[in-house]
């Protein structure tokens, strides 16, 4: 097939949507309770109520909130907190309308999943089943259900790489190109607009664009070059600079084969200075889109009389928080915890004599534990035949991930979950790779697939406040650092 076949069929739209409606629904379901702020919805849902109600001190850090137990959350950009208004608008101050803005990026964050899943592994029962291992996991499942902001920039992340997929696809100096570039800035602006962990994607985005155009204008930068093999998986270093992806060629790759020729002939047939003008563009509209449509997500803050003063000052303020927050929590972790379930966050606990429920974002340990040897097996694999599809998945979990590093602030599990569906891709392209391999290793496949099923329906109670004796509940504490 060429560069131009379509990355989706009608088909994939369908079975995507189906797997976010399915999302949406085993999500939904009890989403009200407990009916009381869990964890930081006393921030994020409060201020979120006060957004509803007009309250420009919502916005203001020298303010004090004045009920307790309460404060108002102006630490990170407004746009989640917005789209929770818009559902207590709808439904209530109530811990419904807290949430169900949340369970609706949940089921779109699946179907964009799917789509990344399908471009980048170019199946459509191994993205089904990536779907579904992102799907029936502990962490994105509780965020999914609690008024927060980390969804919301998971999935503004999960469309903009998509959009990446699609920028692969085509010669990267083309009005295609651009085209694509765009609607991922956009998507990396309403990222942005949710949580600032987004602008790590925008530097990873940013690289990628300029070593391939640049790639395209100057050949010194191209070091060897290679044919595709007949899987379809062959790339060279070059993918990094001039590839492009179809998504399922005989002779080029669908997830990152090079066609030099194509590339090159593209910067040959064009002036050299055109070409750098064209990549400069694509390059300020990754910054300048998700800058501007950050700025815009505080429509509301400038429209209730703050000025432009007050905006670069509560940026500031920002910067500051985030820098110098020392505070001390019991179920705060290290980064590097994080990928073993160190220490997840109890959001919840509601005890009585004989039962106790909880609402605990532990991940599924049957995809979490697995999720590293995938990593490191699939950076083996990339060291040995290089392709786009092990770059873009590689890159969204450790760009997301290692920055932690880093942070002088405090830190906590759920920081880990724009990290989580690229780890989940690692573990399906693993599985992909096992089930090629004879009867014995499928045999291990489909023994793995239902024992995850089964540990989603046994850590289901404490992930959604199901009440258990207190002999059901300790079965479920492996790890003494969990309590």
């Amino acid at each position: 097939m060429t560069r131009n076949t379509p990355a989706y069929s009608r088909l994939d739209f369908l079975v995507g949507g189906l797997l976010g409606l399915c999302g949406f629904f085993l999500y939904f379901w009890r989403l009200a309770v407990p009916a009381q702020y869990i964890y930081d919805e006393i921030y994020h849902a409060y201020t979120a109520a006060q957004f509803a109600l007009g309250h420009k001190e919502a916005y203001e850090w020298w303010t004090t909130p004045p009920p307790p137990a309460v404060s108002y959350e102006w630490t990170h950009p407004p746009l989640s907190k917005l789209l929770m208004a818009v559902g207590i608008l709808t439904f209530g101050d109530n811990s419904f309308g807290w949430r169900i803005a949340s369970v609706i990026t949940g089921a779109l964050a699946l179907f964009l999943f799917y789509l990344l899943a399908k471009a980048l592994l170019r199946s459509r029962p191994v993205a089904v089943t990536a779907t579904l291992l992102l799907m029936l996991d502990g962490l994105f499942m509780v965020q999914s259900r609690t008024a927060m902001n980390d969804i919301f920039v998971t999935a503004g992340l999960l469309a903009a790489y998509v959009f990446l997929m699609a920028y692969l696809r085509v010669p990267c100096l083309s009005r295609r190109a651009t085209g694509f570039l765009l609607a991922a800035a956009v998507c990396l602006g309403l990222g942005l607009a949710s949580k600032w962990v987004a602008i790590y994607a925008i530097g990873g985005f940013g690289a990628i664009v300029a070593f391939r155009g640049l790639a395209a204008v100057f050949p010194v930068f191209r070091l060897r070059a290679a044919s595709a093999e007949s899987d379809g998986t062959q790339v060279v270093l070059d993918t990094l600079s001039v590839g492009s992806v179809s998504q399922e060629g005989q002779t080029q790759s669908a997830i990152g084969a090079v066609d030099v020729e194509s590339d090159s002939g593209q910067a040959r047939s064009a002036s050299v200075l055109g070409s750098l003008l064209t990549l400069l563009l694509q390059l300020v509209a990754l910054v300048a889109i998700p800058a501007a449509l950050y700025v815009a997500s505080y429509g509301q803050f400038f429209l209730m009389g703050h000025d432009l003063s007050q905006f670069v000052e509560l940026q500031r303020q920002m910067w500051w928080y985030h820098t110098n927050l020392v505070a001390t929590h019991d179920y705060a972790s290290r980064w590097w915890t994080w990928p073993l379930l160190g220490r997840p966050v109890w959001f919840y606990v509601d005890r009585t004599d004989t039962t106790i429920a909880n609402i605990y974002n532990l991940g599924n340990p049957l995809i979490w534990w697995p999720i590293l040897p995938a990593l490191v097996y699939l950076a083996y694999r990339y060291l040995r035949n290089a392709t786009w599809a092990s770059a873009v998945i590689l890159m969204g979990y450790l760009i997301q991930w290692l920055p932690w590093e880093a942070s002088p602030r405090i830190m906590f599990f759920y920081h880990m979950l724009p990290s989580l569906p690229f780890g989940v891709l690692a573990l399906a392209s693993s599985l992909q790779q096992l089930w090629g391999r004879g009867k014995l290793s499928r045999r291990v496949v489909l023994t793995y697939l239902p024992l995850v099923v089964v540990s989603f329906i046994f850590f289901y109670p404490i992930w959604t406040g199901w009440p258990l004796s207190f002999d059901s509940f300790n079965l479920r504490i492996w790890v003494p650092s969990w309590r």
